[in-house]
């Protein structure tokens, strides 16, 4: 029997891609391609938010009163966007300034975005919303030859902070990893060229993954997982179940033991071919460049359906797997123990997901405020929550309640005062 999560939009457009700009707002990339089936490319912008008239929200609950709010669109023009990557401008950048670059798959092709920070979208018929300016600085191209398909496109794209900037990692169907200074990019645009680039394989990267500290690169293709520095030199392959075949890797997070270089990383697996109910498995993985060691920490079968994406909280606390039919299940990523399952949430399959933030980074005035160090995220009535988009063209929300029931009113009016107070605010020094 279908477990469905609440519905928080709507979308008219198909979006294959979801990322998150700073705490609350979510950027959403997909559309009809290149066929003039009058179906828009777009990249949009969305601000995760609550209803604030009472008397239409929910009785189930406050958490049930959460909604999206448009808040900012730009057209790709004949691209659909396949894959796509959200960092903040910089690296010293924090998120409240509301300056993020966005890199988006379109075809062979690379397109560089850039918000120029918060501002206030006047609504006639409701509150007005904390929108993200969106502007287009540069497109060059990532793949330059056919495979054996005939196929030229570009499989993934990851920022990696170097110092205070990023290099781009990019992954093409012609099997080849290149990795580019974001400073050329934005400087020399289509004339731009590669800082290395390596052949990673003889067929196309299926998935491609950057660790948080910029250093390491995880490719799939075919049956295998590497794991690569920035230079393209190889430095381990990691093992692959029998039977099966790697759908999703990415990076956990490091060892809390800052003496210790182990990076942790999780990898799912589908079976190489379905016999019947054969399950779907996650596991956990850490390895140690300085010993060359790889080690299994942790693995758990997941549900008798094909996975289509997974995706890792921002600190590695939580791990959500997104699935063919359209369910989805969270696990706590230290012990790969699953907390929650949705099972067919969507009506089919999901196209991405996205685990909420557990902190709010993008507005420092108010911790200072409540002299606290950290305030919680855009969900923490739950203990976490996660956002999926799926083929059924809605967007939901999951959420994983607390066990301790006492600590939820606290955390539903920390919750409140950060989705729906902070845009209000910015919106109010904006204006001044």
């Amino acid at each position: 029997m279908a477990q469905k999560s609440l519905q928080i939009g709507t979308l008219t457009t198909p979006m294959y891609c979801l990322n998150l700009a700073g705490s609350r707002h979510l950027i959403m990339a997909g559309g009809g391609g290149v066929a003039k089936t009058g179906v828009r490319n777009e990249i949009q912008t969305w601000l995760l938010s609550y209803n604030t008239d009472i008397s239409q929200a929910p009785s189930s609950g406050p958490q049930n009163s959460a909604i999206l709010r448009d808040a900012g669109c730009v057209d790709t023009g004949p691209h659909s966007t396949m894959n796509m990557d959200v960092v903040p401008m910089s690296t010293g950048h924090p998120d409240h300034e509301g300056r993020f670059l966005i890199a988006t798959s379109h075809d062979h092709f690379c397109d560089i975005y850039e918000t120029d920070g918060y501002e206030v979208i006047e609504k006639e018929d409701e509150p007005d919303v904390l929108g993200l300016t969106q502007r287009h600085v540069a497109r060059f191209e990532t793949v330059f030859d056919v495979n054996k398909k005939n196929d030229k496109y570009q499989k993934g794209v990851k920022f990696a902070p170097v110092g205070g900037s990023y290099r781009l990692v990019t992954a093409g169907s012609d099997g080849f990893v290149r990795t580019w200074s974001v400073d050329d990019i934005i400087r020399l645009q289509d004339r731009v060229r590669p800082l290395r680039q390596w052949s990673v394989a003889e067929g196309e990267v299926a998935d491609l993954e950057v660790s948080g500290d910029g250093r390491l690169i995880f490719t799939i293709t075919g049956k295998d997982v590497k794991i690569w520095d920035m230079e393209g030199q190889l430095l381990k392959d990691v093992r692959t179940p029998e039977g099966y075949t790697p759908r999703c890797v990415r990076f956990t997070n490091r060892d809390r033991n800052p003496e210790r270089d182990n990076i942790f990383f999780a990898v799912a697996y589908n079976p190489t071919v379905q016999r019947g109910k054969q399950v779907t498995r996650l596991f956990r993985w850490v390895f140690s460049q300085s010993r060359s060691e790889i080690g299994l920490v942790s693995s758990t079968d997941v549900l008798a359906e094909r996975i289509s994406k997974i995706s890792v909280q921002k600190g590695g606390k939580w791990i959500a797997v997104g699935l063919m039919e359209g369910s989805v299940v969270v696990y706590r990523t230290d012990d790969l123990k699953a907390v929650k399952t949705m099972k067919n949430s969507h009506r089919t399959f999901i196209t991405d997901l996205q685990v909420l933030p557990e902190r709010t980074e993008d507005f420092p005035q108010l911790a200072a405020a409540l002299n606290m160090r950290w305030i919680p995220g855009p969900h923490s009535e739950a203990e976490v929550g996660v956002v999926s988009i799926g083929g059924d063209q809605t967007v939901q929300l999951h959420s994983v309640p607390y066990d301790n029931m006492p600590s939820i009113a606290f955390a539903v009016v920390l919750s409140f005062i950060l989705m729906l107070i902070c845009p209000l605010i910015v919106a109010l020094l904006l204006k001044l």
